[in-house]
């Protein structure tokens, strides 16, 4: 086969084209199980949250698995520069609060699974020493 300039001109161009066609090659929810994109919206809506406030979650840092109890759904008003209260209805911004067991781990992505919310992998902080274990914190701030 010889390689020609028309030759790479139509190769690039059949790739362009399936590239820029929609859903022809890659989806951001491909791969992922049934109902995983239903439930990664619950992850970050703040009324998902109030009947879990005392619930256990399971997190999974570098491959062990550790428990934290949701404690807290905290207000984030007015947190971004020059922000007013109540200026910004289409965002929505909480932080959510758990005690861990006596593992530590430190801050980053873990996957997390709560048995109403399914799997997620969120950014977590510890935020200091609770009694005999340690805080961690979530902040979500998202489009609605």
């Amino acid at each position: 086969m010889r390689l020609s300039r028309r030759t790479v001109l139509r190769g690039g161009a059949a790739l362009a084209a399936g590239w820029f066609t929609p859903g022809a090659w890659w989806s951001p929810l491909a791969g992922l199980p049934a109902g995983a994109a239903r439930s990664d919206t619950g992850w970050l809506t703040r009324s998902s949250y109030p009947p879990l406030v005392g619930s256990s979650f399971r997190v999974s840092p570098a491959g062990s698995v550790a428990t934290l109890k949701l404690v807290q759904i905290g207000e984030l008003e007015g947190v971004t520069a020059g922000a007013r209260k109540g200026a910004a209805p289409q965002q929505e911004r909480f932080s959510l609060l758990f005690d861990g067991d006596s593992s530590r781990f430190g801050q980053g992505t873990y996957p997390f699974e709560h048995p109403a919310l399914g799997r997620a992998d969120l950014f977590v902080v510890p935020v200091g020493p609770s009694g005999g274990g340690q805080w961690y914190e979530i902040v979500v701030n998202r489009l609605r």
